[in-house]
């Protein structure tokens, strides 16, 4: 894992700029929809905008929030297809934004693995939610609204730390081939990680600390500093950029190890 690479690499591949601006400007929907939230209270001081009524800022806000999200899982697509190419080859350039077939396809299996993946953790959740009530009460005589409420925190902390510690191991292992039944082979992430244990940690720290800083450069664009909302893609696109680089070095050096394991499965 090559910090130099993580951050450069993006900007060794032809027409760099080209690739680079098309994803980052596929973000400023999703970006620009903070601005127009009706969560976002400084709506009221922001020119061009603070005149709009009420009404016709949700219209816009609504049909900005989905448009930017079909385009963000089309990003999502772009993405899975350039950690594919980076695990099996790490000099890789970044990937056409033309080849719009085999984007398309991967946008698909992404939608796929979002909907999977919020059903799989909401059935860890409710279970563990349950699990967690009948446990608390037998120790406590608490009501039964402060025991759920307990339960679902405890239940949320859980989840959140599985998502954290699992997630990107199902994304690498969906990465080695892009077949959605690899995404759920448990043999195959544990492989990944037992095999890079130290790589992983690495990648997963990392991770983390980069999609908090995009994070929280997005939420600035629903402040008095809602300009940001003009730059946040840009940034964002970088970072995720980094990150697939993160990923995709984990499990390159013995990648034929989980090809053929995932073959066998």
């Amino acid at each position: 894992m090559n910090a130099k690479t993580v951050l450069t690499y993006m900007f060794k591949t032809k027409s760099c700029f080209f690739k680079y601006l098309i994803g980052a400007l596929l973000l400023i929907p999703v970006s620009l929809s903070n601005i127009f939230s009706p969560h976002n209270v400084y709506t009221q001081i922001i020119p061009f905008i603070k005149d709009i009524p009420s009404e016709y800022l949700q219209w816009i806000y609504w049909i900005l929030f989905a448009a930017g999200m079909l385009l963000f899982l089309f990003v999502g697509g772009y993405n899975v297809k350039t950690l594919n190419t980076r695990i099996h080859k790490p000099d890789a350039e970044l990937p056409e934004w033309t080849d719009f077939k085999s984007l398309f396809i991967c946008t698909l299996k992404v939608i796929a693995i979002y909907l999977l993946s919020s059903v799989i953790i909401f059935l860890v959740f409710l279970i563990l939610t349950i699990i967690n009530v009948i446990t608390v009460s037998i120790f406590s005589k608490a009501p039964i609204n402060i025991l759920v409420i307990i339960s679902s925190s405890v239940s949320f902390i859980i989840t959140s730390l599985l998502i954290a510690i699992i997630i990107p191991a199902a994304i690498m292992a969906f990465g080695t081939n892009l077949q959605i039944s690899s995404f759920l082979n448990g043999k195959l992430i544990l492989n990944i990680v037992k095999e890079n244990k130290l790589k992983y940690l690495i990648c997963v720290v990392s991770c983390t600390v980069l999609y908090v800083i995009s994070l929280s450069i997005s939420f600035l664009s629903m402040s008095k500093y809602f300009w940001v909302a003009l730059i946040a893609p840009f940034v964002a696109y970088y970072i995720n950029l980094a990150m697939i680089e993160l990923m995709a070095s984990v499990p390159r050096l013995d990648k034929k190890g989980y090809e053929s394991q995932t073959a066998e499965e």
